[in-house]
């Protein structure tokens, strides 16, 4: 099964529900992340998602990755987990991000390189958010979106081309 099915199996509860509004729109903040890597962490229905996404799984190492991650982001503050603050720099403008990752990575007990991994992760998993909502991939079964898992299905690299 793919991660989208995943997902829309998952919907059952309200934080689903609202993290795939904010996917169907192409949003992804550090914050969803953090609540995804929660449920991973306890077992919960995103735990088999989190293995379908670039870079998680649910073994041990990747557990203690994860943890790791928390605590990255338990250090960070609300306006850099909500994408209020440009933590990947798409701007070039930004000089204060460096003492920001230096500050976290105190502040998590982490080197400042695995800050800067955990924001690589979330870029690459943002983009690939932000793909699948504008082509209409996470909206609530439109025809798109089946026509596009009936696709998926008989050919999953095609996943690549969306």
């Amino acid at each position: 099964r793919g991660y989208l099915e995943e997902m829309k199996d998952n919907r059952n509860t309200q934080t689903q529900e609202e993290l795939m509004k904010k996917m169907s729109k192409g949003q992804f903040t550090l914050r969803d992340m953090y609540k995804q890597f929660q449920e991973t962490m306890k077992g919960g229905p995103t735990s088999q998602l989190a293995g379908m996404m670039p870079g998680q799984g649910a073994d041990d190492a990747n557990k203690a990755r994860l943890k790791k991650f928390m605590y990255i982001m338990d250090s960070m503050t609300d306006k850099e987990l909500d994408g209020k603050v440009d933590m990947h720099n798409k701007s070039g403008k930004d000089k204060s991000i460096e003492s920001r990752i230096k500050r976290i990575a105190r502040g998590s007990g982490t080197h400042p390189k695995e800050v800067q991994m955990l924001l690589q992760q979330h870029k690459q998993t943002e983009g690939m958010v932000s793909k699948m909502g504008k082509s209409g991939m996470l909206g609530k079964g439109s025809a798109k979106q089946k026509q596009m898992m009936e696709n998926m299905k008989k050919n999953p690299a095609a996943m690549a081309s969306y």
